[in-house]
């Protein structure tokens, strides 16, 4: 009787568990909806959001043709997107509530990816309340790109390979595995890094691997036909190019600015190395903390686990490291993928901190949150982006009918595009950045403005195209200032020539 009744008990403490474990998860998921439609439309479409409406646009055998072409990430969210649009429109909100839905569901996922780590409900409540209120997810969730969905499918993938390793009704898992990490590698073309952290997690687990050897190679072999294509653009890229516009950051520097990111956001600030410290401290007591295999919550991550999570943290930055010393690549979005890992780790290092300094380091967690909730605010609160919104309304209200625009960078004259609503005269600024003599420049722009009395000079990443501003002093040389105005990221003028 004793013995039922303790059971029962027992019982009745999981279930209780189990419950404010599922009204907190749901009021996160709440939270982190919030968050993400918050000021969702509040910033101009940059060039990249203007990009993918128009790779949407193009056919499906266009998308996979132009995985060959140098910068192309990728077609699935671009497919994925034109279905959205035919549904939603073509507004700023409608464009990345797409991108909401994935961040929202990354969410859901990490807790459960959490769990199946072994952690306990707690330490998976406070990453994904670190996840929930990550100023730098949030950001990507407020942008019309792939940048949600990508974590979102490793996530799964990570899901599914621990659980066919660890269950034995591991068919179904292999399968979500394999489509879910296919899916992936066309969300983006550095997603396949992820293949080496799951051949090492197969080394170190290889007594799970071993009576499913059989399944875990099935698997790793149906994703060679989806990764060929991907072969294709990466062994093209590496043999023929040599630079993609990115910078070289070595190892550690990629680390740091990894962290400083994903502490702060996108806005720089003067905090950030605290802030860096902090995270620093806490992986490293995530990873080496002794948490004595159980906890009242129920079992914790083993080293094992732990190691496993540290991989996945650090493999593709290093991947990306090597790659790079042929061909920079980096940019901290393209292993937006590793984000979980991190805050999984920094909530291991929390708890385990927890556990020794109680009070004092509550409110460490409680400092981080608030200096995501604080880097939250100031990044939906101050224009960021090209404001190339404001810029057409500002030459629609000023200028006549069917103007003649001039656009340095003329790559950006697609974003103008999205926004100003009438017809005009689009005029490609000269690319001087290939040591054009001045001369050359200036019978270019002759030609070029040739009948034109009063012209727009729209400027936004000028040193890209014409970093010695030849074209502006031509201008300036040949022409009559009638107006000017500065917006964020884009400087606007109007000339009278000839006079």
């Amino acid at each position: 009787m004793k013995g039922t009744t303790t059971l029962s008990f027992t019982q009745t403490i999981s279930r209780y568990k189990l419950i404010v474990s599922q009204m907190a998860m749901m009021g996160l998921i709440l939270m982190a909806f919030t968050l993400r439609i918050y000021h969702l439309g509040y910033q101009s479409l940059w060039r990249d959001e203007v990009d993918a409406i128009r790779f949407s646009d193009g056919s499906i055998i266009e998308l996979v043709q132009a995985m060959t072409r140098v910068g192309h990430n990728g077609p699935l969210y671009y497919v994925m997107l034109r279905g959205w649009r035919a549904l939603t429109g073509d507004s700023e909100f409608a464009l990345r509530y797409l991108s909401l839905v994935g961040g929202v569901f990354m969410i859901a996922m990490t807790y459960r990816v959490c769990r199946r780590f072994t952690f306990d409900y707690m330490t998976a409540f406070l990453t994904t309340c670190l996840m929930t209120t990550s100023p730098y997810l949030i950001w990507y969730s407020q942008e019309a790109k792939m940048y949600t969905w990508l974590p979102s499918l490793v996530l799964v993938s990570v899901y599914a390979y621990k659980s066919a390793l660890w269950e034995n009704k591991t068919i179904k898992w292999w399968i979500i595995f394999v489509i879910a990490t296919s899916l992936s590698f066309y969300i983006h073309i550095l997603s396949p890094l992820m293949l080496g952290v799951y051949i090492v997690w197969a080394i170190l687990q290889w007594e799970h691997v071993k009576p499913r050897l059989k399944g875990w190679m099935i698997a790793m072999g149906s994703l060679t036909l989806p990764y060929l294509p991907l072969v294709i653009w990466q062994g093209n890229t590496l043999l023929t190019t040599t630079d993609l516009g990115h910078q070289f950051y070595p190892f550690m520097e990629q680390m740091q600015l990894l962290t400083h990111f994903y502490s702060h956001g996108v806005i720089k600030s003067d905090y950030s190395i605290y802030f860096i410290i902090i995270a620093f401290t806490l992986i490293y007591f995530g990873f080496m903390a002794n948490f004595g295999g159980q906890d009242i919550n129920g079992p914790v991550p083993t080293l094992r686990h732990r190691s496993y999570i540290l991989l996945w943290l650090v493999i593709p930055v290093f991947a990306i490291y090597i790659i790079s010393l042929r061909i920079p690549i980096f940019e901290d979005r393209y292993l937006i993928y590793v984000v979980p890992s991190y805050y999984m780790l920094m909530a291991l290092g929390l708890v385990a901190l927890i556990k020794r300094f109680h009070w004092g380091m509550i409110i460490i967690f409680l400092i981080v949150i608030t200096n995501n909730i604080f880097e939250f605010d100031k990044q939906t609160h101050a224009i960021l982006k090209a404001d190339f919104r404001r810029v057409a309304t500002y030459i629609a209200q000023a200028s006549e009918p069917s103007p003649y625009i001039i656009f340095q960078m003329p790559y950006l004259e697609y974003t103008f595009r999205y926004y100003f609503p009438d017809s005009y005269h689009a005029i490609e600024g000269p690319w001087t950045n290939n040591d054009k003599p001045k001369e050359d420049l200036a019978q270019e722009m002759t030609e070029l403005t040739q009948d034109v009395k009063i012209v727009w000079f729209v400027v936004s990443e000028e040193t890209t195209w014409d970093e010695r501003q030849l074209t502006r002093a031509w201008l300036n040389e040949h022409g009559i200032l009638l107006n000017e105005n500065q917006f964020i990221g884009v400087e606007v003028y109007q000339y009278i020539l000839g006079e």
